[in-house]
């Protein structure tokens, strides 16, 4: 049988940069959340908010999808 897992330290690399990128988001969103409340106010805060938890959702569920398909993926 055919392993092809990569070796533990190639895992341990992939994740620590899969972590890095997601903490550079999170940076990256509360900068730009701050921006948007200093400079439109908390109002526009709250469509941020919403926005960004909506963008979120939408990239969990393409995750999500992509990893595990429908049982039924041919179009029946």
């Amino acid at each position: 049988m055919d392993d092809r897992r990569p070796s533990h330290a190639a895992e341990i690399v992939i994740g620590a940069a899969i972590l890095g990128l997601r903490l550079l988001i999170v940076f990256a969103v509360m900068g730009t959340g701050y921006f948007v409340i200093e400079h439109f106010g908390g109002d526009w805060f709250k469509v941020y908010v919403f926005a960004v938890m909506a963008a979120g959702l939408h990239f969990e569920l393409k995750r999500i999808d992509r990893e595990y398909p429908p049982e039924n993926a041919d179009g029946d």
